[in-house]
C-alpha cells in the first residue's frame, strides 16, 4: 500500500493556500514529453504537489542539473529532517513569466544545467515525473508578495515549516 494523499485533499490544501482555484496543472513527465504549451505566461505563482503522507524513500543522487558545476545532491538525512508530514505541496516559487520558469524547474529536474537551484530538493524523489505542477497567474498583483503569502499560509498550517523544497522563505 502507497502511503498517498487523495487528489481532492490535494485541491483544496492548493485552493486554500494559493488563495483560489490555480489556472492550470500538469504531471512533470507531461510538460517533459508534450511540451509547455498549456502553462500560461505572464506572472504568477506556482506549486509543485506530491501525494506522500509520510516520508518517501530518496534518491542518494539528485537527478538535478548541475548549474555551473555544482551537485545539488545533499543527504538523505538531511532531506527527512526537512520533509513536512501531510504536506501535498513540497514548493512553492514565483516567476514574472511563469511557462519559462516552470519549464527551467523541469529542465533543471531532468538534469540540464539551468539556472533553478530553487527546489533542488525535489530531484531527490522517487519518481519525479508523478509530481504535479499547479499554477495561477497574479494579474494585478507581485508575484514575490503572492508567494510570501502563500509561505506565510503553508507556515500557518503546518507549524512554522516552509515547504519541503523551499529553502527561503520570500520576507516571511
Amino acid at each position: 500500500m502507497k502511503p498517498e494523499l487523495e487528489a481532492e485533499d490535494i485541491e483544496l490544501e492548493l485552493e486554500k493556500l494559493l488563495g483560489g482555484p490555480f489556472g492550470g496543472s500538469a504531471h512533470v513527465g507531461l510538460l517533459r514529453e508534450v511540451g509547455w504549451g498549456d502553462v500560461s505566461s505572464g506572472p504568477g505563482v506556482y506549486a509543485v504537489v506530491g501525494r506522500w503522507k509520510v516520508v518517501p524513500g530518496f534518491l542518494p543522487v539528485s537527478t538535478g542539473g548541475r548549474f555551473k558545476g555544482k551537485d545539488p545532491t545533499v543527504s538523505v538525512e538531511t532531506l527527512r529532517a526537512k520533509w513536512v508530514d501531510r504536506a501535498s505541496v513540497l514548493y512553492v516559487g514565483k516567476s514574472i513569466d511563469l511557462a519559462t520558469r516552470i519549464q527551467a524547474l523541469v529542465d533543471f529536474g531532468y538534469g540540464k544545467p539551468v539556472a533553478h537551484w530553487g527546489g533542488r530538493y525535489l530531484w531527490q524523489l522517487p519518481e519525479p515525473e508523478r509530481l504535479v505542477i499547479s499554477w495561477r497567474r497574479t494579474e494585478r498583483d507581485d508575484p514575490a508578495s503572492v508567494e510570501t503569502q502563500v509561505l506565510r499560509r503553508f507556515a500557518e498550517g503546518f507549524g512554522g515549516k516552509l515547504p519541503f523544497a523551499n529553502l527561503k522563505g520570500g520576507k516571511l
